[in-house]
């Protein structure tokens, strides 16, 4: 068995004091997030926890659900997403400065950070590829399992009769090899245009309100 190499890359992001901010890193990438921490800790800074949200809209990827969103009489973007809010961290200076974390967004999540506190939280992470050819789990096999793919793949016999059987295990030859990298590039494609999508209208609904 070969292990792949290189699967991951440091990230880390600043969420201001009291400010909201998007979620930052490569469209085409996994952010796995496993650690918060408020370094600024004064002698004078007050004992007030440091609270930081995230809203998460999150693509629909089941394509009976998307359908249904396409067919939808409103017609709006939020019909494409799944939208929740939930807590990362609850930070307090002097007593619980540094919380461990494991929480992963991928290419299907738009994430927005509330910082509901007066000192700066600081997350830290890493990033994967989203669909890595040299890391998935057709790669992971054992003997057994390696033996017989070989033997499947074996050249067909040109002048075996075609059998309901035959073209069966045929179709399903070809939906093992072809299936899982088809889809999760679709799904890859599709998370990333509903991206640009969002972030540019809400970048467009912020210049108005500045105006």
């Amino acid at each position: 068995m070969t292990l792949p190499h290189n699967l991951s890359t440091f990230w880390s992001q600043i969420v201001p004091a009291g400010k909201d901010a998007f979620l930052e890193g490569p469209n085409d990438k996994v952010i796995t997030i496993t650690n918060a921490v408020i370094p600024d800790v004064q002698n004078d800074t007050p004992k007030e926890a440091v609270r930081l949200f995230a809203t998460v809209n999150t693509l629909r990827l089941d394509e009976e659900e998307e359908e249904k969103a396409e067919e939808s009489t409103n017609d709006k973007e939020d019909n494409f997403y799944i939208t929740d809010e939930t807590l990362i961290a609850s930070l307090v200076p002097f007593t619980h400065e540094n919380q461990e974390l494991s929480i992963v967004f991928t290419t299907a999540n738009i994430v927005k950070f509330h910082n509901k506190g007066k000192l700066d939280v600081h997350l830290s992470g890493y990033i994967v590829d989203y669909y890595d050819d040299n890391f998935d789990e057709y790669e992971y096999v054992d003997e057994e399992e390696e033996a017989a793919e070989k033997k499947e793949e074996e050249p067909e016999n040109p002048d075996e009769p075609l059998t309901p059987d035959l073209i069966q295990n045929r179709l399903a030859k070809a939906a093992k090899a072809m299936g899982p990298r088809q889809i999760q590039k679709k799904k890859q494609n599709k998370g990333n245009k509903h991206k640009r999508k969002h972030r540019n209208e809400e970048e467009e609904s912020k210049e108005k309100a500045e105006e």
